[in-house]
């Protein structure tokens, strides 16, 4: 991962290929999120429900997860739960548009990384990204 910055002092994110699966329902919020990732140069692989994404990481190496938290099928608290027992250390953001203290509760349970409401702001998911990668950088040295 690494910063550039434009003649306008503007900073473009750049995030080298990063393989990240997606998993979300919403054709939108997925439109939306490839646009940025892929800007951003990210390889991104979409699961519609939370059972299509635990079925991916065990077939497929990602750098991140970025999760939506209700999806048919299989909800992205347990599909979380789930991928932690396969992988303890991929970084997954959580993405909801619930605020409630209780949803905050459930993901410190099962280490998500970080939870990001919804709408998707792109300057705070990258600071998101980039703070997950430093804690699992951190992690893997100690």
């Amino acid at each position: 991962m690494e910063l550039n910055v434009n003649a306008q002092n503007k900073i473009n994110p750049n995030l080298n290929g990063m393989r990240i699966l997606l998993a979300e329902d919403d054709d939108l919020n997925i439109l939306i999120l490839q646009k940025i990732l892929s800007g951003w140069n990210a390889i991104i692989s979409v699961a519609k429900n939370g059972l299509n994404a635990l079925e991916r990481v065990k077939d497929e190496p990602f750098e991140m997860i970025i999760m939506d938290i209700k999806m048919p099928v299989m909800d992205g608290l347990t599909a979380s739960k789930e991928i932690r027992l396969l992988d303890s250390m991929i970084p997954i953001i959580a993405l909801t548009s619930d605020k409630s203290p209780e949803i905050k509760a459930e993901f410190a349970e099962i280490e998500i990384c970080e939870l990001m409401y919804k709408p998707i702001n792109q300057d705070l998911l990258y600071q998101l990204i980039r703070r997950c990668l430093l804690r699992k950088a951190i992690f893997s040295l100690s």
